[in-house]
């Protein structure tokens, strides 16, 4: 059973009783006794997972991180689109879901394509505050 539990957390599928037609679920309490700490804490996070619905999930841009959040939650903290994920603290753009584009519109980051560097937002930032200077 430990195996069992281990490949369905591993593969992110729900959990279900082995049994030929059974739709029953194992609680994590029934099996704590078998599983290793690990294991425990990966059920617990595939709950706690599951508890955000689909529509109100977004997952942190930082690819080191990539934590779930839920929208909902992420939009009681601030006002505005920046919000910091919950688990690694780097900001990003609630709207587009996307690392922060300080002085920059969600169109103007987006017209940059998809991967802009450093670099090219400094110099869009740049070019907006020039630009707002002469108006």
């Amino acid at each position: 059973m430990k195996q069992y539990v281990e490949a369905m957390l591993l593969e992110g599928r729900v959990l279900r009783c082995p049994h030929y037609q059974c739709e029953s679920k194992p609680t994590l309490r029934s099996f704590a006794s078998l599983l290793t700490p690990k294991l425990k804490k990966m059920w617990e996070q595939k709950i706690q997972d599951d508890s955000i619905p689909v529509l109100d999930r977004v997952y942190c841009p930082n690819p080191m991180c990539l934590a779930l959040m839920s929208v909902s939650e992420l939009s009681k903290s601030t006002k505005g689109h920046m919000r910091c994920c919950f688990k690694c603290s780097k900001p990003f753009c609630i709207n587009c879901k996307v690392p922060w584009h300080n002085n920059m519109s969600c169109g103007d980051y987006k017209r940059l394509g998809p991967n802009p560097t450093t670099n090219d937002m400094m110099l869009k930032t740049l070019a907006n505050q020039k630009m707002g200077a002469f108006m």
